[in-house]
């Protein structure tokens, strides 16, 4: 094979020069490339996937959150008015007994 600026089909067909080969023992390296850019898909498909998972877990988590944070205004509000109750209970207990 030419040296790559001599070959100017290797860009279009994948080929590397000999010089680019990096110690493979056979030519073949657009074959092995191959499958290395399918594992990398494969790989990234599923930490797509998977970030996908969390993000919907998150969101999830958030919402919960959301609605906790709702009950707890809800119970403090319920706490107050509780109060405000005996508050005004013992005033008229007191009213009554004076």
């Amino acid at each position: 094979m030419p040296p790559a600026h001599k070959d100017p089909g290797f860009v279009l067909d994948g080929r590397l020069p000999p010089e680019t080969n990096y110690g493979r023992r056979n030519n073949n390296s657009a074959n092995q490339v191959v499958p290395t850019i399918r594992q990398l898909a494969d790989i990234i498909s599923k930490l797509r996937a998977e970030i996908n998972e969390k993000t919907a877990r998150i969101h999830e988590l958030e919402k919960e959150n959301a609605e906790m944070k709702k009950l707890d205004e809800t119970t403090a509000e319920l706490d107050n008015l509780k109060k405000q109750r005996l508050d005004d209970r013992e005033i008229v207990a007191k009213s009554m007994n004076d």
